[in-house]
């Protein structure tokens, strides 16, 4: 800890008192509610998002009208995981294929 710390506005946060200007010390002034969640929320929340990402992508399709197996939804999670940098309608397209039975 340096001196300039006991002036910092999230020291009560700061976590392990890391030292000040180091690469966490601008992360947990940047972005103070990301230091906050741990590791297991981060990842519940991801798996959240992707699953929501997953039923928009099929809502304008027949699959919506379907109740999904887990792993029918796992690999509709691992296309989009797979293919982040496509847009939308390639990756509903992706989707579709594999549920039309082409695996990929």
């Amino acid at each position: 800890m340096n001196d300039k710390c006991k002036y910092c506005n999230y020291l009560s946060k700061c976590p392990e008192k890391v030292e000040f200007n180091s690469v966490m010390c601008h992360i947990n002034r940047s972005f103070p509610k990301v230091v906050e969640k741990s590791y297991e929320d981060i990842l519940k929340e991801n798996k959240r998002l992707l699953e929501l990402c997953m039923y928009a992508l099929i809502s304008s399709t027949k699959i919506y009208n379907h109740e999904l197996a887990n792993d029918t939804k796992q690999a509709f999670i691992k296309i989009i995981k797979e293919n982040l940098n496509d847009d939308t309608s390639t990756l509903r397209n992706k989707i579709e294929k594999h549920w039309n039975g082409d695996k990929q």
